[in-house]
């Protein structure tokens, strides 16, 4: 049978609003002989009327589920009292309760269905004839409903009273008992269903949370690394600007001896104790034309060609220093300029980023090197 297209006897929906009453209807939810579904809406605070569509309720179901309606506040609270936790109906919201008690246990089995404004009316509508497609059975007797309101009779009403309200619903014959229960196994069939492929959805959910959270303890991870090496850096600097030039550019009166003084006093600043024995300076000397480039070229500072200097004789490498051989045009395939002697002219980077930056040229003839000259970026005069 189509629950959505077939018209059935119409159960019309009760309203609970008695301290009375709702206890009476908490006491009917819990009845283990209770055969037949429970809807309980909720009418939200401040409101007269439920955002959940009860009359389209009732068309579609006929008589497949008791609708109950309560308003929130004194009466919601009251049920919530009387059944376990995560089972009550608050704020706007419908639960469909199935038959039996298994949901007491497992509160999956009996999902609350949020309506937070009027718009979501129509979708918890939706979700609670969804919930009744998936556990009413097929065909139920045409009895009044269990109706708790009529049952108050003073004070409390006897767990006897709801009994015998159940009674009316019961099947007697050995046929409908045989297809009540094949319909309860399926019912539980269904439900372990939902509550696996919730535990999955939020295993899932769970496993996504947690592959976020590594990835932004990574990301962490890979901004102390940076700024590790960033403070590193600063830190080296600082050093080596912390150590001054103890003879400054007037130690010699030779310049080139002055030249050499100068360096060596950078490799001393510049390479670890614990390094000295692996990064010597290498046997080097100066170019006719080295020592005129200095005085010649502008925008330089005399200490970071020094720098540069020390880099080429002990083999450090430092970023954006671009040391390639000097080729002889700017072809592909072109080959480097040699000397006469063999040796190979060098070029590396004294700038970068700046305007004509400068560049240090340098014959190397196995270890040995000659400092040649310093020029502009577009010179390429050996």
């Amino acid at each position: 049978m189509n629950l959505v297209t077939e018209e059935r006897v119409r159960i019309q929906p009760q309203l609970v609003s008695t301290t009375q009453a709702v206890e009476l209807l908490a006491e009917w939810l819990l009845a283990t002989v209770r055969s037949k579904p429970v809807i309980v809406i909720s009418i939200a605070s401040g409101h007269t009327a439920p955002w959940i569509d009860m009359d389209r309720l009732a068309t579609k179901i006929g008589d497949r589920a008791e609708i109950y309606v309560i308003p929130n506040g004194r009466v919601s609270r009251t049920l919530a009292d009387r059944l376990p936790a995560r089972t009550e109906v608050y704020g706007g919201a419908g639960r469909l309760y199935p038959a039996g008690t298994d949901w007491t246990a497992d509160p999956n089995q009996a999902p609350l269905r949020i309506a937070w404004t009027a718009a979501d009316g129509a979708r918890t509508t939706d979700a609670l004839l969804d919930d009744v497609l998936a556990l009413a059975p097929a065909d139920q007797s045409e009895k009044p409903p269990f109706s708790p309101q009529a049952r108050i009779s003073g004070s409390r009403t006897s767990t006897d009273a709801v009994r015998a309200s159940a009674a009316e619903h019961g099947l007697t014959s050995d046929l409908a008992s045989e297809l009540s229960r094949l319909q309860q196994l399926l019912r539980a069939v269904r439900r372990e269903r939902d509550r696996l492929a919730t535990r999955l959805e939020e295993t899932e959910s769970a496993l996504a949370a947690v592959e976020a959270g590594l990835e932004r303890q990574r990301e962490r991870c890979r901004k102390v690394d940076r700024r590790r090496r960033e403070l590193e850096k600063e830190l080296k600097a600082a050093r080596a600007r912390s150590v001054p030039d103890r003879f400054g550019e007037d130690a010699f009166c030779d310049p080139e001896k002055q030249f050499h003084h100068e360096v060596y006093l950078a490799w001393t600043r510049r390479i670890p104790s614990s390094e000295k024995t692996t990064r010597p300076l290498a046997p080097y000397a100066l170019g006719p034309d080295f020592l005129p480039s200095l005085k010649s070229i502008e925008g330089m500072d005399r200490p970071k060609i020094v720098d540069v200097v020390v880099e080429v004789l002990t083999g450090l490498r430092s970023p954006g220093r671009d040391l390639h051989q000097l080729r002889v045009d700017t072809g592909g395939n072109s080959r480097p300029v040699v000397r006469e002697d063999g040796a190979t002219c060098w070029r590396v980077a004294l700038q970068k980023g700046a305007p004509a930056a400068r560049r240090l040229h340098f014959w190397r003839s196995g270890q040995a090197v000659e400092l040649s000259r310093v020029i502009v970026h577009d010179d390429m005069t050996p």
